[in-house]
């Protein structure tokens, strides 16, 4: 389950996911704190969290093999 807040203790900061995209089995997610999540498809349990460095308001895309991630300030993140 994804959590709401950043501090599950705390609802000052709501977290707001987009995606999910599936790519290699894996279910990809973010989330404007700009945090990428993987989960896997099957088993549904998380199995990488990446930290991408500034907020994510638009999911992401797969293309010829690559993960890309465009953050809010319009930094392009790509992964293989």
């Amino acid at each position: 389950e994804l959590s709401r807040y950043e501090d599950d203790d705390s609802s000052e900061t709501q977290l707001r996911w987009t995606g999910p995209v599936l790519a290699g089995g894996v279910l990809w997610v973010a989330n404007n704190l700009g945090e990428l999540r993987g989960i896997n498809a099957s088993s549904m349990q998380p199995i990488i969290k990446e930290d991408i460095g500034g907020s994510i308001s638009i999911a992401p895309v797969v293309a010829a093999g690559t993960l890309l991630v465009l953050r809010d300030d319009g930094t392009l993140a790509a992964f293989r």
